[in-house]
């Protein structure tokens, strides 16, 4: 009876095994299914992207040497640090001078989200300066990003930025890459000195990056410390440190980065972003521009602004 009862458990847990096997396996081959057509999907938009940027290459503008430079940067490093005041870019000094004035109502302002650890200002602010918008639309800035992205640009927005010292580690502050489109382009300027204590901008240089994101299989998600710590050293990561007025300029798409978490002071700036006029996959993008101000700041553009600017509602 013993013998028979043991039996009868030796085939139900075979027969568990096997239905477990058989699960595992569909599950494998689906992931496997996924995993393929996502990397068609990815190859097939890749490749729509490349005959886009050889159809513009010929209307490329041309820019500046100081430009030139700054791209190479990217290209190269990922990165690029300057100051508004070698660059000289238009509307430069009223943009810092403006972000001056709010910066007292942004330092008294909790988080915007609950549990976070930033706070934006309005865009309403646009309204009383709106040098803060048009400075992203200079010619200079537009010529540089087209050249760097190859394609027409989408200008998507304008953040002023306080990041606050309350000992929150997670969500943007953690390790990641952009994910909006084959290339992006984000300009940050720095409103107060910032140290390796006031939550610096940090990347991996452009290199490390791309073999990390192969090392981690890197699917958009926020990557600790530790876990980055294995596929890269610490001494490879680098902090944008700065007075003022730093200007930094990054493809957050290819280059890993993050905003340090203050641990001193806390650290404001304005993040300028942009990416193709038709980017690759916009659910990943993150809420832009309202109609409400673009409608607003409509009257003060040029032509080749107004459709620089991108708005989804």
């Amino acid at each position: 009876m013993l013998a028979e009862q043991r039996l009868r458990l030796h085939l139900k847990l075979g027969h568990i095994n096997y239905n477990l096997k058989r699960r595992n396996a569909r599950q494998w081959v689906q992931s496997f299914r996924n995993r393929a057509q996502r990397s068609l999907f990815d190859r097939n938009l890749r490749r729509t992207y490349e005959r886009r940027v050889k159809q513009h290459s010929p209307y490329l503008p041309s820019v500046t040497a100081r430009a030139r430079t700054i791209l190479r940067d990217i290209e190269t490093e990922g990165v690029s640090i300057d100051s508004a005041r070698t660059l000289d870019l238009p509307l430069t000094d009223e943009v810092l001078r403006s972000a001056a004035q709010l910066l007292p109502s942004l330092a008294e302002c909790p988080a915007t989200q609950p549990g976070g650890f930033r706070v934006f200002a309005d865009q309403e602010c646009f309204k009383d300066f709106p040098q803060l918008f048009l400075w992203g639309l200079n010619d200079v800035v537009l010529d540089m990003v087209e050249n760097y992205l190859g394609v027409p640009v989408g200008y998507h927005k304008v953040d002023v930025i306080r990041s606050i010292h309350n000992g929150l580690s997670h969500g943007a502050r953690m390790w990641h890459l952009d994910g909006e489109d084959h290339r992006t382009f984000r300009i940050i300027i720095y409103l107060n000195d910032v140290d390796h204590g006031s939550g610096p901008f940090e990347y991996i240089p452009r290199p490390i990056s791309q073999k990390a994101r192969q090392d981690l299989k890197y699917s958009q998600e926020y990557v600790p410390d530790d876990v980055m710590s294995n596929v890269v050293r610490t001494n490879l990561w680098k902090s944008c440190v700065g007075p003022r007025g730093t200007i930094i300029f990054a493809d957050p798409t290819n280059v890993f980065h993050r905003g340090k978490m203050p641990t001193r002071q806390e650290r404001f700036a304005i993040f300028y972003s942009y990416h193709s006029a038709r980017p690759m996959y916009p659910r990943y993008l993150p809420p832009g521009f309202s109609r409400d101000i673009v409608a607003y700041m409509n009257s003060k553009l040029s032509e080749r602004q107004r459709a620089s600017v991108y708005c989804r509602g």
